[in-house]
């Protein structure tokens, strides 16, 4: 499925152009109800969630996976975002949601969230090799994107400018595969990523 086909059949429309990135607004409803979907992993005592290994900590040069809940408490007090991984696989609102995306994309689906506090630590410039439906649930966040999908220089620079995406609370984005991209907040940022990967084809 082409990055446009899965815009059109995530929203209904044409949204976004094959080599670049494009936001829309959901609204504050859907905001409200993702952040409902979220909230039982978010009660979780995350020494738990360490110990099944489904918390990590980004920062611009690493991704780091604490080894306790003392551990974490250190990576999040030193301003570093949270990413509580495969929520496609637990029980709950979400995992239906994944399940639901999954079969009507005919691709591989996971889903993370990320936790960021105010002036939040995270991943330098980069690309993935998935197509990204990010969902803001609270808080503000600013995706810078390029251009252009040739990815990244040897040296880690892009080969276009960057465009500035600012989602609030209900608003999404779709990062096509490749685009090199970074996320920042002032404000602290709660966000979903529903990523589809084209390589592994969801069974039949």
């Amino acid at each position: 499925m082409e990055t446009r086909e899965l815009a059109s059949l995530l929203w209904g429309s044409y949204l976004c152009l094959s080599s670049r990135p494009s936001a829309s607004v959901f609204g504050h409803n859907v905001g409200a109800a993702f952040r409902a979907a979220l909230e039982p992993h978010l009660r979780l005592p995350i020494s738990t969630q360490v110990q099944d290994g489904q918390v990590a900590f980004a920062s611009p040069a690493a991704l780091y996976y604490p080894d306790s809940g003392q551990a974490a408490d250190v990576y999040w007090r030193a301003g570093h975002t949270l990413i509580l991984q495969s929520l496609h696989a637990r029980l709950g609102a979400l995992n239906s949601i994944c399940a639901e995306l999954q079969a009507r994309s005919g691709l591989r689906l996971s889903c993370s969230a990320y936790i960021a506090p105010p002036q939040a630590m995270s991943f330098s410039l980069h690309t993935d090799a998935w197509d990204a439906l990010i969902v803001q649930v609270s808080g503000d966040k600013i995706f810078e994107c390029s251009v252009c999908a040739d990815g990244l220089t040897a040296e880690g620079e892009t080969r276009g400018p960057l465009e500035s995406y600012a989602l609030r609370s209900g608003d999404a984005l779709l990062l096509p595969e490749g685009i090199p991209h970074r996320a920042r907040t002032a404000t602290g940022s709660v966000h979903l990523s529903f990523n589809f990967i084209r390589q592994l084809a969801a069974a039949p």
